[in-house]
């Protein structure tokens, strides 16, 4: 991946001036490990003073851990939930995933997190872990029914090859741990229910653009890029059933196993020749 940018302060307050009171969850880093971002108390507290309802969501590594920080967090509440990447269920296994990180600190780090929410007596952020189903981490029975007992919930994902950049496991496999795939290509819900801005404001379409690839407007010039011709040709596109003619939503595979029920519902009960009209 490319380094990116770091947004200046007064950009990341016209970005939550702008969008923060018409959104329903804020997820103020995508690629950065937010711990290591010095100003993460202030962003977060920023959002909840533009939008008080909006959940706020950090995913991070847990690599880091800084009790001062995490005490202005709980206290102030600034923060509803976080994810945790947490990859291996063994030493071996987590070397391979999440190379260079100690597995053992990293599981204190988490442990010392909850053991301070508890000691504040605030039940927020709900602390969920992360893990990613692959042959490495099938049969972890006994590792997500251990941290069942600490943290809020452990979760299981789905094994994205991140739009063709990796290789894709064989799709036999994938059957037996998930069961069958969605039965045709659904167009892709994150398409009408998410704005991924970057750090200098461009706008993509889909948080796995990492490189932006196909940059669709940017905030500080364009307020309303969400409905703009860009975007719309992309969801026509994806209506019609023509996602391989977007290099980027080409080889994706999220769509197999990840679209909500109630997304997949919809769509089916939807005539897909419908177009979407442009916005004026």
């Amino acid at each position: 991946m490319k380094r990116q940018g770091r947004a200046s302060w007064s950009q990341i307050l016209q970005i939550l001036y702008d969008y923060a009171p018409q959104v329903n969850e804020i997820v103020p880093f995508g690629m950065q490990e937010p711990l290591l971002e010095p100003r993460l108390t202030a962003i977060l507290t920023s959002a909840k003073q533009f939008n008080r309802k909006a959940k706020t969501i950090l995913f991070s590594n847990m690599t880091v851990y800084n009790p001062e920080t995490w005490t202005k967090i709980i206290k102030h509440q600034s923060l509803d939930e976080l994810n945790i990447s947490f990859y291996g269920t063994t030493k071996r296994v987590y070397n391979k995933l999440q190379p260079g990180f100690d597995f053992y600190q990293v599981q204190k780090n988490i442990k010392s997190l909850v053991r301070l929410r508890k000691r504040l007596r605030w039940n927020k952020p709900q602390i969920n872990m992360r893990l990613i189903v692959m042959p490495e981490t099938v049969g972890a029975h006994k590792f997500t029914a251990k941290w069942r007992k600490t943290v809020d919930q452990v979760g299981v994902g789905f094994y994205d090859a991140w739009c063709g950049l990796t290789s894709n496991y064989n799709p036999e496999w994938e059957q037996k741990i998930w069961g069958p795939p969605a039965e045709r290509r659904d167009p892709c819900p994150r398409l009408w229910g998410t704005l991924v801005i970057r750090s200098d404001g461009t706008v993509v379409p889909c948080c796995l653009d990492h490189e932006c690839s196909m940059p669709l407007g940017n905030v500080h010039v364009e307020k309303d890029i969400f409905n703009n011709r860009k975007f719309q040709d992309i969801r026509r596109l994806h209506v019609e059933g023509r996602q391989d003619e977007i290099p980027l939503c080409k080889d994706c595979s999220l769509w197999r196993y990840e679209h909500p029920k109630e997304w997949t519902d919809y769509w089916k009960n939807t005539v897909i020749s419908v177009r979407i009209p442009y916005m004026k």
